[in-house]
Protein backbone atom coordinates (compact mmCIF):
# COMPACT_ATOMS: atom_id res chain seq x y z
CA UNK A 1 0.00 0.00 0.00
CA UNK A 2 1.40 3.38 -0.99
CA UNK A 3 0.99 6.20 1.51
CA UNK A 4 0.75 9.72 0.17
CA UNK A 5 2.89 12.14 2.16
CA UNK A 6 1.97 15.77 2.48
CA UNK A 7 2.54 18.75 4.76
CA UNK A 8 -0.07 20.47 6.83
CA UNK A 9 -2.32 22.97 5.13
CA UNK A 10 -2.62 26.52 6.47
CA UNK A 11 -6.01 25.87 8.15
CA UNK A 12 -4.66 22.72 9.82
CA UNK A 13 -1.57 24.57 11.02
CA UNK A 14 -3.61 27.48 12.40
CA UNK A 15 -6.02 25.07 14.09
CA UNK A 16 -3.10 23.20 15.70
CA UNK A 17 -1.57 26.49 16.84
CA UNK A 18 -4.90 27.59 18.32
CA UNK A 19 -5.22 24.23 20.10
CA UNK A 20 -1.71 24.61 21.57
CA UNK A 21 -2.49 28.11 22.83
CA UNK A 22 -5.72 26.80 24.37
CA UNK A 23 -3.86 23.91 26.04
CA UNK A 24 -1.22 26.28 27.42
CA UNK A 25 -3.99 28.53 28.75
CA UNK A 26 -5.64 25.60 30.52
CA UNK A 27 -2.30 24.46 31.97
CA UNK A 28 -1.67 28.00 33.27
CA UNK A 29 -5.17 28.14 34.80
CA UNK A 30 -4.71 24.82 36.61
CA UNK A 31 -1.14 25.51 37.77
CA UNK A 32 -1.79 29.09 38.88
CA UNK A 33 -4.88 28.02 40.80
CA UNK A 34 -3.41 24.91 42.43
CA UNK A 35 0.18 26.12 42.99
CA UNK A 36 -0.47 29.83 43.54
CA UNK A 37 1.74 30.90 40.64
CA UNK A 38 1.54 34.57 39.70
CA UNK A 39 2.94 36.81 36.99
CA UNK A 40 4.63 40.06 37.98
CA UNK A 41 5.44 42.80 35.51
CA UNK A 42 8.34 45.18 36.15
CA UNK A 43 7.43 48.85 35.67
CA UNK A 44 10.80 50.25 36.82
CA UNK A 45 14.43 49.45 36.10
CA UNK A 46 15.36 48.75 39.73
CA UNK A 47 16.21 45.11 38.90
CA UNK A 48 18.25 45.93 35.77
CA UNK A 49 20.24 44.59 34.06
CA UNK A 50 19.03 41.10 35.04
CA UNK A 51 15.34 42.00 34.90
CA UNK A 52 14.89 45.32 33.06
CA UNK A 53 11.72 47.40 32.74
CA UNK A 54 8.89 45.47 30.99
CA UNK A 55 10.10 42.07 32.22
CA UNK A 56 7.45 39.54 33.27
CA UNK A 57 8.45 37.23 36.14
CA UNK A 58 6.84 34.01 37.35
CA UNK A 59 6.61 33.78 41.15
CA UNK A 60 5.89 30.85 43.44
CA UNK A 61 4.58 31.36 47.00
CA UNK A 62 7.40 30.50 49.39
CA UNK A 63 7.32 30.32 53.20
CA UNK A 64 9.63 32.92 54.79
CA UNK A 65 11.74 30.16 56.37
CA UNK A 66 12.72 28.89 52.90
CA UNK A 67 13.79 32.27 51.51
CA UNK A 68 17.55 32.78 51.24
CA UNK A 69 19.86 35.74 50.76
CA UNK A 70 20.19 36.29 47.00
CA UNK A 71 16.63 35.20 46.15
CA UNK A 72 14.52 37.65 44.15
CA UNK A 73 11.13 37.90 45.83
CA UNK A 74 7.88 39.81 45.51
CA UNK A 75 6.56 41.29 48.75
CA UNK A 76 2.99 42.54 49.18
CA UNK A 77 2.78 45.99 50.78
CA UNK A 78 -0.33 47.35 52.51
CA UNK A 79 -1.89 50.10 50.44
CA UNK A 80 0.88 50.03 47.81
CA UNK A 81 1.91 47.99 44.82
CA UNK A 82 4.00 44.90 45.54
CA UNK A 83 7.78 45.25 45.25
CA UNK A 84 10.16 42.77 43.66
CA UNK A 85 13.78 43.01 44.81
CA UNK A 86 16.69 40.79 45.83
CA UNK A 87 17.08 39.65 49.46
CA UNK A 88 20.27 41.09 51.02
CA UNK A 89 19.70 40.11 54.69
CA UNK A 90 17.35 37.97 56.79
CA UNK A 91 16.51 38.32 60.49
CA UNK A 92 13.98 36.59 62.74
CA UNK A 93 10.52 38.13 62.85
CA UNK A 94 8.03 38.62 65.65
CA UNK A 95 6.92 34.98 65.50
CA UNK A 96 8.68 31.80 64.41
CA UNK A 97 7.07 31.73 60.94
CA UNK A 98 7.96 35.34 60.09
CA UNK A 99 11.21 36.84 58.88
CA UNK A 100 12.44 40.41 58.47
CA UNK A 101 13.79 40.65 54.93
CA UNK A 102 16.06 43.44 53.77
CA UNK A 103 15.69 43.96 50.02
CA UNK A 104 17.51 45.91 47.33
CA UNK A 105 16.99 46.33 43.62
CA UNK A 106 20.00 45.18 41.57
CA UNK A 107 20.31 48.66 40.03
CA UNK A 108 20.01 50.45 43.40
CA UNK A 109 22.98 51.54 45.51
CA UNK A 110 21.14 51.21 48.83
CA UNK A 111 18.84 48.71 50.50
CA UNK A 112 15.13 49.55 50.67
CA UNK A 113 14.36 52.02 53.51
CA UNK A 114 12.77 49.46 55.85
CA UNK A 115 12.86 45.66 56.11
CA UNK A 116 9.70 43.74 55.24
CA UNK A 117 8.17 41.40 57.81
CA UNK A 118 6.70 38.42 55.96
CA UNK A 119 5.51 34.90 56.62
CA UNK A 120 5.41 34.19 52.86
CA UNK A 121 6.61 35.90 49.69
CA UNK A 122 6.57 35.16 45.97
CA UNK A 123 9.97 33.78 44.88
CA UNK A 124 10.87 34.59 41.26
CA UNK A 125 11.62 31.34 39.44
CA UNK A 126 11.61 32.50 35.79
CA UNK A 127 11.36 35.72 33.80
CA UNK A 128 10.99 36.98 30.24
CA UNK A 129 12.43 40.43 29.47
CA UNK A 130 10.18 42.61 27.28
CA UNK A 131 7.01 40.53 27.74
CA UNK A 132 5.05 43.04 29.87
CA UNK A 133 3.58 45.05 26.95
CA UNK A 134 2.15 41.86 25.42
CA UNK A 135 0.76 40.74 28.78
CA UNK A 136 -0.77 44.19 29.30
CA UNK A 137 -2.28 44.15 25.80
CA UNK A 138 -3.88 40.75 26.41
CA UNK A 139 -5.75 42.10 29.42
CA UNK A 140 -7.51 44.81 27.40
CA UNK A 141 -11.17 44.03 26.56
CA UNK A 142 -10.73 45.10 22.92
CA UNK A 143 -7.75 42.77 22.47
CA UNK A 144 -9.59 39.87 24.09
CA UNK A 145 -12.64 40.50 21.90
CA UNK A 146 -10.47 40.58 18.78
CA UNK A 147 -8.76 37.36 19.88
CA UNK A 148 -12.14 35.62 20.30
CA UNK A 149 -13.21 36.76 16.81
CA UNK A 150 -9.93 35.63 15.21
CA UNK A 151 -9.97 32.24 16.96
CA UNK A 152 -13.63 31.73 16.00
CA UNK A 153 -12.91 32.60 12.37
CA UNK A 154 -9.92 30.23 12.31
CA UNK A 155 -12.02 27.41 13.74
CA UNK A 156 -14.78 27.97 11.19
CA UNK A 157 -12.23 28.16 8.36
CA UNK A 158 -10.43 25.00 9.51
CA UNK A 159 -13.46 22.89 10.41
CA UNK A 160 -15.75 23.70 7.50
CA UNK A 161 -14.31 22.94 4.07
CA UNK A 162 -14.89 25.17 1.10
CA UNK A 163 -17.85 24.43 -1.14
CA UNK A 164 -17.16 21.57 -3.51
CA UNK A 165 -14.34 20.06 -1.45
CA UNK A 166 -16.42 16.94 -0.79
CA UNK A 167 -18.65 14.91 -3.09
CA UNK A 168 -21.16 12.31 -2.06
CA UNK A 169 -22.33 9.20 -3.76
CA UNK A 170 -25.24 7.00 -2.81
CA UNK A 171 -24.30 3.55 -1.50
CA UNK A 172 -27.09 1.36 -0.35
CA UNK A 173 -29.18 4.27 0.86
CA UNK A 174 -26.36 5.99 2.81
CA UNK A 175 -24.19 8.82 1.62
CA UNK A 176 -20.46 8.20 1.54
CA UNK A 177 -18.17 11.19 1.47
CA UNK A 178 -14.96 11.36 -0.50
CA UNK A 179 -12.56 14.29 -0.72
CA UNK A 180 -11.80 15.31 -4.29
CA UNK A 181 -8.30 16.23 -5.30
Amino acid sequence: MHRKERGFSLPETLLALTACIGLLSLLWLVSSTSLGLTLVSFKTGSMSPTMPTDTVALTVPTPAGEIEVGDVITVQRAGELPITHRVTAIESGTDSAERLLTLRGDANDDDDALPYEVSEAGRVVAWIPGAAPLMSLMTQPSALGLLVIVVGALLIWALFPEKGAYTSTARTGRAAHRRTA
